[in-house]
C-alpha cells in the first residue's frame, strides 16, 4: 500500500459528515486530531492543542449537555462583502441555550481579528446564540487537564455516562 492511500484512509476519519469545513489532516506545520467524547455521537475534531484542551474541559462542565465541533457555517457581512464563518464548537446547555465558541491563541488576536469577531458576534445575536472567543488563558492548569484526560479515558473504557446531570442543574 502506498503512502497516499494510507493518508486517504486516515483523512476519511477526520472528515466527519457533520463537519462543515473540509480541512487537511495534520502536517508538520499544524496539529489536529480526534478527541473522544460522551457529549456527541462522534469524536471531536481539533486543529490545535487549545481546541483539544477545550473539548476535554467541556466534557466536565456539568451544565453542557451537548458539544459539537465545526457544527455549521453562517454568513456575515464585512465591508459589504459576504463572508462565511465556521465556529470551532457549539455548546448546548441544559437550559437549551446555545453558545458558539471560537478558540484562538491570545497572540493571534489583533485589532483586525477583534473586528471580525465583533461582526460574527452580531450575526449570532440575530440567531439568538451567544458567541465567545476563548484563549489559553481560559483553560485550567496543565495538571487539571491531565487529570481530566485520565478520568475521561477511564469513564470511556467503562462506558460511564451520567444523564442525570441536567436534571440536577436545571
Amino acid at each position: 500500500m502506498n503512502e497516499h492511500s494510507n493518508h486517504s484512509n486516515i483523512d476519511s476519519v477526520y472528515n466527519k459528515e457533520s463537519m462543515r469545513r473540509r480541512l487537511e489532516r495534520f502536517s508538520r506545520f499544524n496539529i489536529s486530531g480526534l478527541c473522544p467524547t460522551l457529549k456527541d455521537t462522534q469524536p471531536h475534531f481539533f486543529e490545535s492543542f487549545n481546541e483539544s484542551h477545550f473539548a476535554l474541559m467541556f466534557e466536565f462542565e456539568q451544565t453542557i449537555k451537548s458539544v459539537r465541533t465545526q457544527p455549521f457555517s453562517i454568513s456575515y457581512t464585512d465591508d459589504k462583502k459576504k463572508r462565511m464563518y465556521t465556529p470551532d464548537f457549539s455548546l448546548i446547555y441544559c437550559g437549551s441555550s446555545v453558545r458558539v465558541v471560537e478558540v484562538k491563541h491570545s497572540k493571534a488576536i489583533d485589532a483586525k481579528t477583534k473586528r471580525t469577531h465583533f461582526l460574527i458576534e452580531k450575526a449570532f445575536e440575530k440567531l439568538g446564540f451567544e458567541f465567545v472567543v476563548l484563549t489559553e488563558n481560559d483553560l485550567p492548569p496543565r495538571r487539571a487537564l491531565s487529570n481530566m484526560k485520565m478520568i475521561l479515558r477511564n469513564a470511556l473504557s467503562m462506558k460511564v455516562v451520567n444523564d442525570e446531570q441536567c436534571k440536577h442543574t436545571a
